[in-house]
């Protein structure tokens, strides 16, 4: 009785255990898909993890990995309108003269810097500007050629303050 016991016992992991060796080409993910033919095989899943494992022996293949659990987004944000908008500064590079357009939606005072690529401050000014469309000219061209960022920030009438950074380069 014992032994029959064991037996079906046995019998019943085995097969189980070979039900749990088929392979299909499905994967459990938020998209994908599988193709095959005489010459190849394709599988693609969307929101798969990189770090994927394939194993194949003969007509067998058997894909190890793991979904990521949560969908995860980059956006930018909505640009409030108290903000510094349309920002450009061009030329860009140039010989160390350049302007620098912006628009903005209420007066206030604007901060430029420069900074070098060691994060040292090379240059500062401050000016006071109304609303609308304005333009600022640069002439650095003491500077030496190099990449540079300007940090423009603005001080509101109402108080908000808000910072735009832009690199450039400085060619001689």
């Amino acid at each position: 009785m014992n032994r029959k016991f064991t037996i079906i016992l046995l019998a019943i992991f085995i097969a189980m255990r070979l039900h749990a060796q088929s392979v299909s080409p499905t994967v459990i993910a938020s998209a994908g898909n599988y193709f095959s033919n005489s010459t190849f095989s394709l599988s693609w899943t969307l929101a798969e993890m990189t770090m994927v494992e394939t194993f194949h022996s003969g007509s067998n293949f058997l894909t190890q990995g793991f979904q990521q659990p949560f969908l995860l987004n980059t956006d930018v944000p909505v640009v409030p309108s108290h903000q510094v908008n349309k920002f450009n500064l061009y030329p860009n590079p140039s010989n160390g003269q350049f302007s620098v357009n912006y628009q903005l939606s209420e007066p206030g005072q604007l901060t430029f810097k420069v900074f070098n690529l060691l994060g040292q401050q090379v240059y500062g000014k401050t000016i006071s500007q109304g609303n609308g469309i304005n333009q600022t000219d640069f002439n650095l061209s003491a500077l030496p050629e190099s990449l540079y960022f300007m940090e423009t920030t603005f001080q509101g009438i109402s108080g908000k303050q808000n910072s735009v950074n832009q690199k450039f380069n400085i060619i001689n």
